[in-house]
């Protein structure tokens, strides 16, 4: 940990009384260091198990454990679908509320919130269930940037030196142009072949409209395909779309090592 010095610390020499505001001071300032550090260092993520799986007609949470906004959970539960409408559901935790964590909801979980997986509902039986688990505890970030005018192009290009857990995409335009919208795509493949969209649903890429201010942050969907890349895969940002005269473009491709 790199030295702080916090807020009133006391400097004290050989034959001086401490009071207990200078005390409490120094004992505040370095529990603030360490929250400060930890938030920076460590995310909510499951650690081991809770995997999801289909019975019948409810999603069962494996046993395991996960920290979600400081609490732990320990899974061994399901979630009921019988009576629900027909949709696309997300089954995730909900620290907000301990006596019964494990929801549903057509809607991606917020922040705070942590996703386990989704599952299509027909309105009698369940299917297509994709694992959503956050894996991994150490966040990373790979920045791209194109500065100026704005083409639709390969923006791009990354070795992944470490296996990487994709969290989300988000792009930022200095300008956002005149017309139209700015949409960007991420793609990872192995060495050697052509690199797949981490977006089977493209409607989930990041996506800045004209309209938007300057400087805006556009945040995609949670990527539905390619989401574990590994070491040694290559990782390449396309523009797929740009608005005229949109310049000054940042991508953050936000994920966690495993």
């Amino acid at each position: 940990m790199a030295y702080k010095a916090f807020p009133d610390k006391p400097e004290l020499h050989i034959g001086d009384l401490a009071d207990p505001a200078q005390m409490n001071a120094a004992f505040d300032g370095l529990q603030s260091e360490f929250e400060d550090r930890s938030e920076a260092a460590w995310l909510d993520g499951v650690v081991a198990g809770m995997g999801c799986s289909i019975n019948g007609t409810g999603v069962d949470i494996a046993a395991g454990q996960a920290y979600v906004q400081g609490l732990l959970f320990n899974g061994g539960a399901s979630v009921a679908f019988d009576g629900a409408a027909a949709d696309t559901y997300w089954v995730y935790v909900d620290p907000a509320d301990t006596a019964a964590p494990y929801k549903r909801s057509t809607s991606q979980p917020g922040a705070g919130k942590l996703p386990l997986c989704c599952v299509e509902w027909d309105g009698s039986s369940l299917s297509d269930l994709v694992d959503h688990r956050p894996w991994g505890l150490l966040p990373t970030c790979l920045r791209f940037t194109v500065p100026g005018a704005v083409s639709a192009a390969t923006v791009g290009l990354a070795v992944l030196d470490r296996d990487l857990w994709i969290e989300d995409v988000r792009i930022m335009l200095a300008d956002a142009g005149s017309a139209d919208s700015t949409v960007v795509d991420v793609h990872v493949g192995d060495a050697e072949s052509e690199p797949a969209s981490i977006f089977t649903d493209q409607d989930r890429r990041p996506e800045l409209d004209d309209t938007a201010a300057d400087y805006s942050v556009a945040t995609s969907g949670v990527p539905d395909t390619n989401r574990k890349a590994t070491v040694g895969q290559v990782l390449r940002v396309d523009v797929d779309a740009v608005a005229t005269g949109a310049s000054s473009l940042a991508v953050v491709v936000r994920g966690r090592y495993c």
